[in-house]
């Protein structure tokens, strides 16, 4: 019987050469120049990139071969995770890739905030040498990581280095570096309650869906900075809109939204004080490479022995 293996980001013809050489028994379809036709759904084994609908189509093709579904990235939300546990299939992320990016992001917009780029970026535009300016200053004050992990523990250790004081939440509140406390979800609302800066790391699982909902978003500090860099769907939209009208979150800065791309209607896109971003914030140079030999990686181990070498996912917790 024929088998396939379906790439579904662009990757350049270099990439794609590395895994077919990995894979020359292979059937190799590629989404956006040879996509994998209707009747070939059933002999697909691998598929590379992740795609909700596609891995869908193929689970609910009878007999079909999937066995790994390699993610292009951290989070997962789009795949039907108990499904794909149930018919005992593999899944791997790309989670970690992003660390540094969405470190920079988080600090450079702290930093932007706090040392007034912001006003002197508008009064520049009117010509204006403007020497009231409120520099906040970071140095004692208090940053609390929803979603302490890989990337939240370099976000922590950055801020530590510029004297913040760092508080973790995370399911199971386990000792990490770098954070001055760490607390587990259900215990989280007094840290919440005294962050000046909070940060959304949180993946997006059924326990966190709206996890920053009208209650926890009108128990944080009144002024605090707001940074999701997570995922859209933890925070409920509306009660953040109502959150920051009313001045209890002072800024806020949101790389990730419920729904994508951000319509052109939404309030978010002229609130005071509120940055949006594309979904950019991970970016990082030569992505398609890093990703590449994180594809080649497990997808040599899974040739060989039907295992993963790295990002596997815990298909129970959806992380």
């Amino acid at each position: 019987m024929s088998k396939a293996i379906v790439i579904t980001r662009p990757l350049k013809p270099e990439h794609v050469a590395q895994l077919q050489a990995i894979a020359p028994d292979y059937d190799f379809f590629t989404q956006w120049e040879k996509p994998v036709p209707k009747e070939r759904l059933g002999d697909v084994e691998v598929i590379l990139g992740g795609d909700g609908a596609l891995t869908t189509a193929i689970l609910e093709t009878p007999g079909n071969q999937l066995g790994f579904v390699q993610a292009h990235s951290a989070g997962v939300d789009y795949l039907d995770l108990p499904r794909l546990a149930q018919a005992g299939v593999l899944v791997a992320n790309t989670s970690g890739i992003h660390t540094e990016a969405l470190t920079e992001y988080v600090i450079g917009a702290i930093l932007q905030r706090t040392r007034a780029f912001d006003q002197a970026a508008a009064s520049q535009r009117q010509s204006r040498w403007l020497h009231d300016v409120d520099y906040a200053g970071i140095a004692g004050r208090k940053m609390v990581i929803a979603g302490a992990g890989r990337i939240g523990t370099q976000i922590a250790k950055m801020a530590t280095t510029l004297g913040m004081i760092v508080t973790g939440v995370s399911r199971s509140g386990r000792e990490l570096p770098y954070f001055t406390h760490l607390v587990k979800d259900e215990a989280a609302a007094p840290a919440f309650a005294e962050a000046d800066f909070v940060v959304d790391l949180l993946p997006l699982t059924a326990q966190t869906h709206h996890f920053f909902d009208a209650k926890l978003l009108g128990q944080l500090k009144p002024g605090v900075m707001f940074l999701n860099v997570g995922r859209g769907g933890t925070v409920d939209t509306e009660a953040l809109i109502a959150a920051i009208k009313s001045g209890q979150i002072g800024h806020a800065v949101l790389d990730v939204f419920e729904k994508e791309p951000l319509p052109a209607d939404s309030p978010l896109w002229q609130l005071p004080h509120t940055v949006v971003t594309p979904h950019i914030a991970g970016q990082v140079a030569h992505f398609k490479t890093v990703v590449t030999a994180i594809y080649a990686e497990n997808l040599t181990a899974y040739l060989k022995a039907h295992k993963l070498v790295s990002h596997q996912l815990d298909l129970n917790r959806g992380y």
